[in-house]
């Protein structure tokens, strides 16, 4: 994600990642030493922090798009490390006045397949459009 973002000046950046490094780097299981590479228990330091550090040092806004609970791990040991992620986005995002999570857990449950793909994994339209509605309004203030 940073070299996709390399040069990019814009006042506002919106942002998600961390769940296929949970996913395929420690199978839902001792996921301790990817959950520190990507963020810290604190917020402070790790790969997201460091990416959202060098946009803000750019004058961006960033709005984190955190992840929901997906029908494929919902109620699983794959949940777990996606709730401490979750953790750790919040302290950073209330560290910096800059940067706003945005829960999805919010308008998204896990037992309304209608707001998934098949795959029951990644957002439908209703889906995507519940996340642009959360965070549109965000970048219209």
């Amino acid at each position: 994600i940073p070299t996709q973002l390399e040069g990019l000046r814009a006042e506002w950046v919106v942002l998600n990642g961390g769940a296929n490094d949970l996913s395929t780097g420690c199978t839902c299981s001792s996921c301790g030493a990817v959950l520190d590479r990507l963020i810290s228990d604190d917020g402070k330091q790790g790969a997201i922090p460091d990416l959202v550090a060098n946009l803000r040092a750019r004058g961006s806004q960033v709005i984190w798009a955190d992840y929901y609970t997906a029908p494929r791990y919902a109620g699983t040991t794959c949940e777990a490390p996606y709730q401490v992620l979750e953790q750790r986005l919040g302290r950073m995002a209330h560290a910096d006045a800059g940067v706003t999570r945005v829960d999805l857990d919010d308008v998204f449950l896990p037992d309304d397949l209608s707001l998934f793909a098949a795959d029951r994994l990644h957002p439908s339209q209703k889906g995507s459009a519940r996340i642009a509605g959360q965070i549109a309004p965000l970048l219209a203030r």
